[in-house]
């Protein structure tokens, strides 16, 4: 049995190592032509990883703005609930063990 949880598990795991790719972050925000005709760039973005990216701001195009990858933000979510929940099983156990003594 524990064999197959294993084969799964190695299965699984090697789908979404094989599927995560990082998003390509932006190296400079867009140029801007200013009323005298000069080209003026906008800000130099930093150099993504495998955690994030950078991107041009929705509300400033001159700009960069960071932003985790997706799974990033996923694998974080699921470490809490299961932080969250393991505590709250804790809690239960130790108020149920006292109960009964």
């Amino acid at each position: 049995m524990n064999e197959v949880k294993l084969a799964i598990w190695m299965g699984l795991s090697g789908w979404m190592i094989g599927e995560a790719s990082a998003t390509p972050s932006v190296y400079q925000c867009p140029f801007v032509a200013d009323p005298r005709m000069l080209l003026m760039p906008g800000e130099y973005c930093g150099r993504g990883s495998f955690l994030h990216y950078w991107s041009c701001c929705e509300d400033n195009l001159f700009q960069c703005c960071f932003h985790f990858e997706t799974w990033t933000i996923v694998i974080f979510a699921l470490i809490c609930i299961g932080a969250l929940a393991g505590m709250i099983f804790w809690v239960m156990r130790a108020l149920l063990q006292s109960g009964s003594n």
